[in-house]
């Protein structure tokens, strides 16, 4: 029998530098333009988007070369309004001190929907690194629950939407996720 040659580590120090996921979400803030967008996009894929028995080859084209510019200029508007925001996913040390923030604030063992809107507005605010607009400025700013409860009641629920999906996904199946209801009602 050979003899092994084993290398030693230092489990801790390796765990030390431990990393989380990232995710860069887009948000838009100007909803009257996203909604033209949507029903614009909607209306093409009725039955406005296909040619109507009376109308000739070049009206069909024109009639939907119309809307598709349209299309294009609200894509266009929409793409100046989207802010990026980047999250980090936390660490189970990280999840459990904001647990223990949660239980001090309403109550180990308490259930209400108080309880689990603050539960998802402390998640998204541990989770904010930075906030990037489409001019490349960046908003370093420090986000804590209170903060994220007036951002969540400022921009559209779509981009809250988008927000909790993303940190659902980077917190995954933990204990402390599926105590939070996250319905869209919160907000």
């Amino acid at each position: 029998m050979t003899d092994l040659n084993a290398r030693t580590f230092d489990f801790y120090a390796a765990a030390a530098g431990a990393t989380t996921p990232e995710d860069e979400v887009p948000i838009y803030l100007d909803s009257k333009s996203a909604h033209a967008l949507h029903k614009l996009e909607q209306k093409l894929d009725s039955h406005f988007g296909y040619r109507q028995s009376n109308e000739s080859e070049d009206e069909y084209s024109e009639r939907i070369k119309s809307v598709e510019t349209e299309i294009a200029s609200l894509r266009e508007a929409l793409k100046s309004d989207q802010v990026n925001v980047s999250l980090k996913g936390l660490l189970p040390g990280e999840l459990d001190k904001l647990k223990t923030v949660l239980d001090s604030e309403f109550g180990e063992g308490v259930n209400s929907s108080a309880k689990d809107k603050r539960w998802t507005a402390m998640l998204l605010a541990n989770h904010i690194v930075k906030m990037t607009d489409s001019s490349g400025a960046v908003d370093n700013s420090t986000w804590d629950a209170d903060r994220v409860e007036q951002l969540m009641a400022m921009i559209p629920k779509e981009s809250t939407a988008r927000l909790l999906k993303s940190v659902s996904d980077l917190v995954g199946e933990t204990q402390f996720f599926a105590e939070a209801e996250t319905s869209p009602d919160f907000w």
